[in-house]
């Protein structure tokens, strides 16, 4: 694990137990998850034994909503943080969906085997864009979905501390030069963009 992800892994041991309070999930967070459901719905389905993952999942509440909308599915979380991944276990407890602890850059999945992928407000901390969408590429089977929802700087563009600034139009090229074809946009405000890719 290299000393930016440590810092990051670190950041989020920090956040976990507060993570989940409503003045963070409600006016933010439970937003974006919606506006990425409503992009799944307006997509094919995914198979009754197909595998959803969500990558980034955190505290696992888009997951859990995940496992909710496709019973039949094999859905699980993977994230950086074993403190969100715990703080997710001990919400959600027995009704818990699978939760990996894994990075990016190096999934723990099988090649072409994930017929849907989220990622929701975690791809700024990816530094390294193009070698984690090529990560995500190698998960994500032929004619699968990756739905990602991110943060869409207006003016500024670069590294800040351990997080990265980018535009919708650098975030479409990102997916664009990675293989992926944008299928849909939609702007959620204030500043988050959802790509729906296949």
């Amino acid at each position: 694990m290299s000393r930016g992800d440590k810092l990051v892994e670190f950041l989020f041991k920090v956040w976990s137990p507060i993570y989940d309070q409503p003045i963070f999930q409600k006016p933010f967070y439970r937003r974006v998850h919606r506006a990425v459901l409503g992009a799944i719905d307006a997509g094919p389905p995914v198979p009754a034994s197909g595998r959803v993952v969500d990558l980034g999942c955190g505290t696992a509440q888009l997951t859990d909503d995940l496992r909710k909308r496709f019973g039949s599915a094999t859905v699980v979380g993977v994230d950086l943080s074993g403190d969100m991944l715990a703080a997710a276990r001990k919400r959600l407890g027995a009704a818990a969906p699978p939760l990996v602890k894994g990075n990016v850059y190096a999934l723990p999945l099988a090649t072409g085997g994930v017929d849907l992928l989220t990622s929701t407000i975690s791809y700024h901390w990816y530094l390294e864009p193009a070698r984690a969408l090529a990560e995500i590429r190698r998960v994500v089977k032929p004619g699968g979905r990756f739905v990602l929802a991110t943060m869409a700087s207006l003016l500024f563009k670069g590294v800040v501390g351990r997080a990265r600034l980018a535009t919708a139009e650098d975030t479409r090229g990102e997916l664009t030069a990675a293989g992926f074809r944008v299928v849909s946009e939609t702007r959620v405000r204030p500043g988050v963009r959802v790509f729906v890719a296949n």
